[in-house]
């Protein structure tokens, strides 16, 4: 999805979340796990879906969710060693959380170039000035 059709990773995502995030409240519920779903990895996950639908063009949460998802979300995966283990659902779910947003942030901010399959050496960017906060 992501190299094909770059413009459907946040459907993919969305798809993907909504099912996994219920069955770990469930499942983290049952074990008495469940505040452990506080972390920030999980804030991350809920500004991500405010971002993708309620505010897709505002620059400013843009930039903060491309922050967030490239920072430490990435850096949780090996911070918390992370891994794919097919028969795991909550090792597929933790490394879901944390490597979906930088993929998604990443097809939104370079989706156009997958799809007209065009990498440019330099792009000028509009209001790429970072804002200083008061």
């Amino acid at each position: 999805v992501l190299l094909l059709a770059p413009e459907k990773m946040g459907r993919l995502y969305t798809t993907l979340l909504i099912p996994l995030m219920v069955a770990r409240y469930v499942i983290y519920r049952a074990d008495l796990y469940h505040y452990f779903m506080y972390d920030f990895c999980y804030y991350a996950q809920v500004l991500m879906l405010i971002y993708m639908y309620k505010y897709p063009h505002n620059l400013e949460l843009g930039k903060a969710m491309f922050a967030i998802s490239n920072g430490p979300l990435c850096i949780a995966i090996v911070m918390w060693r992370n891994s794919l283990v097919f028969h795991s659902m909550d090792k597929m779910t933790s490394m879901f959380i944390h490597i979906l947003p930088p993929l998604v942030m990443f097809s939104r901010r370079w989706g156009d170039h997958f799809a007209k399959r065009e990498f440019p050496w330099y792009e000028e960017m509009d209001e790429t000035i970072p804002i200083t906060i008061k």
